[in-house]
């Protein structure tokens, strides 16, 4: 990650509330949700998908404190690879097992 992403002292003396961070979230909610539909084609797997991303990233402190751009990138980047791999475990389960 860039040095730009790192908290300031500032923002490590001032933590945010739930409210804070989840006002947060709702901002990169419809990018999320796009790419994981996008990826997957199916809207009960993206809504979970980005459920599940969402709530990972909630869990995560620092992305609250980056910029703008890299926060976008770190949804961008966390949608993308969830999505893979989802598609890539339905592949595996129609292979069949001899």
């Amino acid at each position: 990650m860039a040095a730009s992403s790192r908290p300031s002292r500032l923002h490590a003396e001032i933590p945010l509330t739930a409210h804070d961070k989840v006002t947060i979230l709702r901002a990169y909610e419809c990018s999320c949700y796009q790419i994981t539909w996008f990826m997957l084609r199916d809207e009960k797997q993206a809504v979970h998908a980005a459920k599940h991303i969402l709530l990972k990233l909630y869990t995560h402190e620092e992305w609250f404190y980056m910029e703008d751009a890299a926060r976008l990138a770190e949804v961008r980047h966390a949608a993308l690879s969830y999505s893979l791999e989802c598609r890539k475990k339905a592949i595996v389960n129609t292979i069949p097992k001899t």
